[in-house]
């Protein structure tokens, strides 16, 4: 996803767990005794210093005029299952190979194994040649398809994972509706576990159409 400008600090902090606070390690599912467990690969370990790295690669790039809220970072999250063996050693190949594929230097890399899935967080510097190429890194679907595919065949593969293939809208409504069966059923259970964390970042995602339901 893209990280506007505004967010990247906040984004960094997280990541970098320097956000102390009972109600953001709730609402992320964060448990803080394993965060010493999480292994920052790419980048400084504070948040100001890699915000630092951000500015001086703009400058490298003689980026002087951006709007306030240009993309200042492209975000790439790879999760691994609870009980996969080896983690750490397939997200250093994941950052290695979102290296590769885009040529961009890697603001952060932060692999997390304190939340119920490890996932390892790639920010990627969307400054080149003197422009601003954040929208061009992500691409539309086919490109998006294209880096999927070239995922799997040198990183995903190689380590055990299958290629699942995009769901249908009959599989997606039968999904949404056992989802909403189960929070019906039980809410504290289902939003407490790995549901409600997969819930909390859809919605996130989903935050300024879910505004003109919820009301302000």
């Amino acid at each position: 996803k893209k990280i506007k400008a505004p967010t990247l600090l906040g984004a960094l902090r997280h990541n970098l767990r320097e956000i102390i606070s009972t109600a953001h390690e709730h609402r992320h599912a964060i448990d803080s005794s394993k965060s010493r467990h999480n292994v920052i690969l790419r980048g400084p370990k504070a948040s100001e210093a890699v915000k630092a790295l951000h500015e001086q690669l703009k400058e490298n790039n003689a980026i002087k005029s951006l709007r306030r809220d240009h993309v200042a970072a492209v975000e790439v999250v790879v999760s691994a299952p609870s009980n996969y063996l080896g983690p750490l050693e397939y997200f250093e190949a994941s950052v290695a190979f979102f290296e590769r594929f885009w040529g961009q230097p890697v603001l952060s890399a932060v692999a997390h194994f304190d939340q119920p899935n490890p996932h390892v967080h790639v920010l990627v510097s969307p400054f080149a040649n003197g422009r601003l190429i954040g929208s061009s890194l992500i691409g539309y679907k086919s490109q998006v398809s294209a880096l999927t595919r070239s995922f799997h065949t040198e990183v995903g593969g190689p380590f055990g994972f299958e290629l699942k293939a995009q769901l249908t809208a009959a599989e997606r409504l039968a999904i949404s509706d056992e989802a909403i069966a189960q929070i019906l059923l039980d809410p504290e259970k289902a939003l407490s576990g790995h549901m409600g964390h997969a819930l909390r970042k859809i919605l996130f995602t989903s935050a300024e159409r879910l505004r003109h339901v919820v009301g302000p």
